[in-house]
């Protein structure tokens, strides 16, 4: 069985507002998954490495990325993407600006992973509009729980989880995915969500997709003077999101 991650940081320029936010936000998911917290993702320089960082990345080399992950049989695939994006009537779908000059279409990410979480923090106005900022800060994730036995607990109930993929947007249709200096709000929000989660003591240790979901609209809500209204588009499909001890237990 074979897990591979993909952060994409679509930052632009210098120049551009979201650049150093981009760049921080792209740390702090990589600081989730490499965690026990998130599943103790593999980073590595070899073959075993389990998580693809790209800051800027051409279009060639990421639609060539994503063919070779449909060649490696890969079983779950999360892919997350930072930076502008938009709606284009034409395509009849999101576009999401990979780089300063190229934009994919989003279903460009869908892998033939049976298993597959895409997480996009990315407006999806039919008028292109700035994406504001993005996280300046960095989101740590200290847990007690070994990696092996994180590793484990993600594997047991990423199999009982059904096959397909699961979606989650910053915003809805035709909104903006906003943020200011501090950060972009919707990814703030799962995050810290995330990390909240963590730090609680409850009969639960494995945070489905879905549930942390709910709890980052729950956060936005609480936190965020903002009408973007964050959307995923199927809560059946429960994937394993983050990790807080080693008991075997039901998904919260």
């Amino acid at each position: 069985m074979r897990r591979i991650s993909v952060i994409i940081g679509g930052a632009g320029t210098s120049s551009d507002p979201i650049y150093n936010g981009v760049n921080a936000d792209v740390v702090n998911i990589q600081n989730l998954l490499t965690s026990p917290t998130g599943g103790a993702w593999i980073k590595t320089k070899d073959n075993k490495n389990e998580v693809i960082l790209g800051i800027n990345p051409s279009k060639e080399k990421l639609l060539s990325l994503i063919d070779k992950i449909n060649k490696a049989n890969v079983y779950y695939c999360f892919i997350y993407f930072a930076g502008h994006g938009g709606y284009s009537q034409k395509q009849n779908e999101n576009l999401l600006k990979i780089n300063g000059t190229e934009s994919i279409k989003q279903s460009d990410l869908y892998t033939t992973a049976k298993k597959q979480l895409i997480i996009s923090d990315a407006c999806q106005t039919i008028i292109p509009s700035e994406y504001l900022g993005f996280i300046a800060e960095q989101i740590k994730f200290p847990t007690k729980v070994p990696a092996q036995a994180a590793r484990s607990l993600f594997y047991s109930q990423l199999n009982q989880a059904s096959e397909g993929i699961v979606l989650v947007q910053g915003c809805s249709h035709n909104e903006e995915s906003f943020g200011d200096d501090t950060g972009g709000y919707y990814t703030q929000s799962i995050l810290k969500a995330t990390k909240n989660w963590s730090e609680t003591l409850n009969q639960f240790n494995v945070l489905a997709i879905d549930s942390a979901f709910s709890e980052s609209v729950n956060y936005l809500a609480s936190n965020f003077k903002t009408n973007q209204n964050p959307s995923l588009n199927d809560s059946n499909i429960r994937y394993p999101f983050a990790i807080k001890s080693t008991a075997t237990s039901l998904l919260s």
